[in-house]
């Protein structure tokens, strides 16, 4: 996420009375500098069925989008992988025209064995916040994901 000092008018602060906190936010999103690895290590284990891999042909691509890959393959972006799992790739245009590249993993996940312990709901989390003194709301003017 980025924000910076040049979007911090943006930032609406005029529900916040304490003129204390309304000073030590101002000066947060004054100093916030965004901190990212190139990579991220997880650890996570993911249990299928059974073991017979899932290999499915890779979608055919127009010219441009094969181009888009490669140009992906060279940045470093993505890879080639020689795994005996394969899930076709789709291309998806952003709103800016760029494309993003996902990848269609519906065979593979019918295979999962689902988690015994999932995530919290949202509406679990929410309550939790019932009680604190202040809420701070950030709008999409002032950041933007850098996937």
């Amino acid at each position: 996420m980025q924000i910076s000092a040049e979007n911090t008018e943006e930032v609406e602060l005029t529900h916040i009375r304490d003129l204390k906190v309304k000073t030590e936010l101002k000066k947060l999103i004054e100093n916030y500098k965004p901190h990212k690895t190139e990579t991220t290590v997880v650890t996570m284990r993911i249990i299928l069925k059974d073991n017979e891999p899932v290999c499915q042909s890779p979608r055919r691509l127009a010219f441009t989008e094969r181009e888009e890959v490669n140009k992906q393959i060279e940045e470093g972006m993505i890879r080639p992988s020689s795994s005996e799992y394969a899930s076709p790739i789709v291309l998806v245009e952003k709103k800016d025209g760029s494309s993003r590249m996902c990848v269609d993993y519906r065979k593979l996940n019918q295979k999962l064995v689902k988690d015994k312990f999932p995530l919290s709901f949202v509406e679990d989390v929410l309550d939790t916040l019932q009680e604190a003194q202040v809420y701070i709301r950030f709008t999409k003017r002032i950041f933007s994901c850098q996937c």
